[in-house]
C-alpha cells in the first residue's frame, strides 16, 4: 500500500513539473533561464515519465537532452525567440494564435461563450486572472496556469489524506482538459507546423497537445481509484 501511495505521489509531482514547464514555455518568449530549465535533469525526467505514452513527448525529451550549449546556445535562443514571435504574436497575423476561442469559430474571434465558461471555471476554484491584463482568459498560458494551481492543490490533498478533495480536484481537472483543452490543442499544434523554421516551438506545441491527452487518461485512472 505504501509503495502504491509513493507511486501515485511521484506521478502527481511529475505532472505538476511538466505543467510548470509548459506554462513557462507559452507564458512569455524564451530566455536563457528558460532554456537552462529545459535542459535540466529535473525537467527532462518529468517529461520522460510520460514519454512512453506518446512519441511526441519522447521527441520533446530527446530535444531537451540535445539542446545546444556554449557558443551555439545564444544563436539557438535568438531563433527560438523569433519563432515564438512569428507563431504567437505576428508582425502581421500570428501563425498559431494561442487562444482557445480562435479554434472554435471560423471567424477566429476572441471572448466567445467558451471564454466565459473558462472564466466561470476559474472563479469556481478561486483562480483569478490578473485585473491589469486585457488578455482573453482562454489563452494557453492561463489555462496551463490554472492546471498548475489545481495540480498543486491535488498534491496537498493527497498528502493530507483528504480523499474527498483529492477526488473532486481530479474530476475538475479532467473535465477542464476534456472541455477546454483537448478540443483545440491538436489544431494549435497543426498550425504551428506552418512556421518557416522548426527550431523549438512546433515541437512544444505538439508536446503540450500530447501531454494533455495523456494527462486526461491519468486523471481518469485516479478518479476511478478514488471512487
Amino acid at each position: 500500500m505504501e509503495n502504491s501511495r509513493d507511486a501515485t505521489e511521484a506521478i502527481l509531482r511529475q505532472r505538476h513539473l511538466a505543467l510548470l514547464l509548459f506554462r513557462r514555455a507559452f507564458a512569455e518568449e524564451p530566455d536563457a533561464a528558460f532554456m537552462e530549465s529545459m535542459a535540466s535533469a529535473t525537467a527532462i525526467e518529468a517529461i520522460e515519465v510520460f514519454a512512453a505514452a506518446d512519441p511526441r513527448l519522447a521527441a520533446m525529451a530527446s530535444t531537451m537532452r540535445e539542446l545546444p550549449q556554449a557558443s551555439e546556445a545564444a544563436r539557438f535562443l535568438d531563433e527560438a525567440r523569433a519563432e515564438y514571435t512569428a507563431l504567437f504574436i505576428g508582425p502581421a497575423k500570428a501563425i498559431a494564435p494561442f487562444w482557445e476561442s480562435v479554434y472554435l469559430d471560423p471567424r477566429e474571434l476572441l471572448f466567445l461563450e467558451s471564454t466565459a465558461d473558462v472564466r466561470n471555471r476559474y472563479e469556481a476554484e478561486g483562480y483569478r486572472v490578473g485585473t491589469t491584463t486585457r488578455e482573453a482568459e482562454d489563452s494557453i498560458a492561463f489555462e496551463l496556469d490554472f492546471m498548475v494551481c489545481l495540480a498543486e492543490r491535488t498534491i496537498a490533498a493527497f498528502r493530507d489524506g483528504d480523499g474527498q478533495e483529492f477526488a473532486r480536484l481530479v474530476r475538475v481537472q479532467q473535465a477542464f482538459e476534456q472541455d477546454h483543452m483537448l478540443d483545440w490543442l491538436p489544431q494549435f499544434a497543426e498550425r504551428a507546423k506552418g512556421v518557416p523554421s522548426a527550431c523549438l516551438y512546433p515541437m512544444l506545441c505538439a508536446a503540450v497537445a500530447a501531454f494533455v491527452a495523456v494527462d486526461t487518461h491519468i486523471l481518469e485512472e485516479f478518479a476511478e481509484e478514488a471512487a
